[in-house]
């Protein structure tokens, strides 16, 4: 039986070497995508990915851009790459997200591993120095650490970039085929979640010594988000079995106070957070009602003016069910962006914008909302937002994954 190291060696030398983000037109025959990001380069061009027969042993990331404020989108994307080892199983991406930094450089960060997840992951950054270029070219990607990295970093306020990432485990799936490394206890201490600080623009990545994680039967995805306070001390706010988990940082990261609940209702789903300019705090969640318990439903757009104390305005972005995982940012004029999927087999990857002022007021009161915008939709989409439809539509990967591995059988 091989030690936990050399499994680990073993796995990183399978994606060790590995091709820039290529060009690649959508294909046709598309029929699972999973919300990954959007974001805006100096010149207002719209960037934004998604997985691409994403929550699958296949799944890749697709990166597309739009030069009419988000009205078309270019029919030629990027993509990451995919290869399959001497054993069969593919090398995926099964998150992905897009952010463009202070200087104006796009940052394309995503994870890296065997089939599903193999226990191990890896996270990897793609620089484009020309992301408003009729021809924007991207640099090889460079792994910083193992794990994931769903969302962007944040830029502190003495400079530092801070990437917060996880390292997964599923004690419970050893034997699945989508899992193809087990997850051995030895390597447990390397999982939860992580904390990597650039001082030099991205150049380098180093972890901070942080590790935080919650009781093993209240575990999940994580998903990682930070924002950091007026005195300094950070709060990061993470998905966790019933509910939103919160805690808090005054050191940079290094040391975390031990997780709570943050009283917060809210399935079992990626949030977004953000700061925004004003100083006031951004939460792009799941407003929860008596018709749809728990359920990703009503993404909703919340504020606080007191550092996450309160959240008492917002603003309905999408009432459907089976939409999730938002991500966004805040644009140069002043508008947020918040893209997310919709039933994700034959669904659709959409996005939102608003202001302030709106979510303030509770409706459009700047007469710059828009909703529903379409970034991708798949071939089958139809509008059914019923609950059997949308359990089936949420659900189909495993028989995606059933699918194509009888195909390569």
């Amino acid at each position: 039986m091989p030690s936990v190291d050399e499994i680990v060696e073993k796995n990183r030398s399978v994606v060790a070497e590995m091709p820039a983000p290529f060009i690649r037109p959508c294909a046709p025959l598309m029929n699972r995508l999973v919300s990954g990001g959007i974001c805006a380069t100096p010149g207002k061009r719209l960037w934004a990915t998604w997985l691409q027969e994403g929550e699958s042993n296949y799944s890749y990331g697709i990166a597309s851009f739009s030069d009419d404020d988000g009205e078309t989108w270019n029919g030629g994307v990027f993509r990451t790459p995919q290869n399959y080892g001497s054993d069969g199983i593919c090398t995926t991406s099964i998150t992905s997200n897009l952010w463009t930094a202070p200087d104006g450089r796009l940052f394309w960060i995503y994870d890296y591993g065997r089939g599903h997840f193999d226990g191990i992951g890896g996270v990897w950054i793609a620089v484009c120095d020309n992301p408003d270029s009729p021809k924007p070219v991207w640099k090889t990607p460079v792994r910083i650490a193992d794990g994931s990295a769903i969302n962007n970093p944040v830029v502190l306020a003495n400079g530092d970039w801070l990437l917060p990432f996880t390292v997964w485990t599923y004690p419970d799936l050893i034997e699945d085929r989508r899992f193809p490394v087990c997850c051995d206890p030895d390597f447990d201490d390397r999982r939860g979640v992580r904390f990597l600080i650039s001082r030099d623009k991205g150049k380098h990545w180093n972890e901070t010594g942080g590790l935080v994680m919650v009781a093993k039967e209240l575990w999940n995805f994580y998903e990682p988000n930070v924002l950091e306070c007026g005195d300094g001390t950070l709060t990061m706010y993470f998905r966790m079995v019933g509910g939103i988990a919160c805690c808090h940082s005054r050191d940079v990261g290094i040391s975390w106070s031990e997780p709570v609940n943050s009283g917060i209702e809210h399935p079992c789903s990626r949030i977004y957070t953000e700061k925004l300019r004003s100083g006031r705090w951004l939460m792009v969640r799941h407003d929860i009602n008596p018709e749809v318990p728990l359920g990703r439903a009503n993404l909703t757009a919340f504020l606080s003016e007191d550092e996450g104390k309160t959240w008492p305005y917002k603003l309905q972005l999408d009432s459907r069910r089976g939409i999730s995982y938002p991500s966004g940012f805040q644009h140069a004029d002043g508008r947020i962006f918040v893209a997310y999927d919709y039933a994700r087999s034959n669904g659709e990857f959409i996005f939102a914008t608003f202001c302030e002022e709106d979510v303030l007021a509770g409706k459009d009161t700047s007469g710059k909302c828009r909703f529903q915008k379409v970034i991708q939709r798949l071939p089958g989409y139809r509008a059914d937002d019923t609950p059997e439809n949308i359990r089936l539509l949420m659900m189909a990967n495993q028989e995606l994954d059933l699918q194509a591995d009888q195909q390569k059988a």
